[in-house]
């Protein structure tokens, strides 16, 4: 129905099924280990970039949106290739791997070890990786208008993480707005708080693809 919302609206919708995901078999759902922030994100820009030059959309009006390791991947879009999107949206979107490893709910503790591939790294091996895969050291890099929504009752990926980042954005004079869900957790359940997120992300869409500001 999200997908509908849109499209219904003379949007075009693409969903990347990027190096990690299922549907391809074990060693493509296993590519992703050790990658992680990397592959995931290159293939996002490569369907971009396929889609522009067919002709199938206008490259310069072009939003990437993503909830959870989805919004990672729209940070780390917005950080790596700051020229490819005209606006993004992170909803409950990961910012800093090491504070995340360090916050996150116990169900899904040292999941980055497999991800980015720590084991057998030394700490400080460890921590320039955490460094170098986290856009919030490289906030400066983000010039497109960034929209954050995030649940003040996020045990998974703490509120902080999308928080930092904003004012990361804002203390480098970008444009970003953050919305706070209240009562809300990880990956959006209630419907009043579904419909503001739904309703805020059209309006970022109409300023950002559109430039109609309302």
């Amino acid at each position: 129905m999200r997908v509908q919302y849109f499209t219904s609206r003379g949007y075009a919708f693409c969903f990347s099924n990027y190096t990690g995901s299922s549907a391809h078999g074990k060693a493509y759902r296993e590519a992703l280990r050790g990658e992680f922030g990397i592959v995931d994100r290159d293939d996002v820009i490569e369907t971009v970039r396929y889609l522009a030059n067919s002709g199938r959309i206008d490259g310069s009006r072009v939003g990437i949106e993503g909830v959870s390791s989805g919004g990672y991947c729209v940070l780390q879009c917005l950080t790596g290739f700051p020229d490819v999107f005209a606006g993004g949206i992170s909803m409950c979107g990961i910012s800093d791997l090491k504070t995340l490893d360090e916050e996150t709910h116990k169900l899904e503790l040292h999941y980055l070890q497999t991800l980015l591939g720590l084991e057998g790294k030394t700490e400080e091996e460890k921590f320039e990786l955490f460094r170098e895969r986290s856009p919030l050291y490289h906030a400066r890099r983000i010039t497109s208008p960034l929209l954050l929504i995030h649940g003040d009752a996020d045990p998974v990926v703490p509120i902080a993480q999308s928080e930092d980042i904003r004012q990361e954005v804002e203390r480098n004079g970008g444009d970003v707005k953050m919305v706070v869900l209240k009562g809300e957790g990880h990956m959006f359940r209630h419907a009043d708080n579904l419909k503001l997120a739904l309703l805020e992300c059209g309006k970022w869409w109409r300023k950002t693809l559109l430039g109609i500001k309302s």
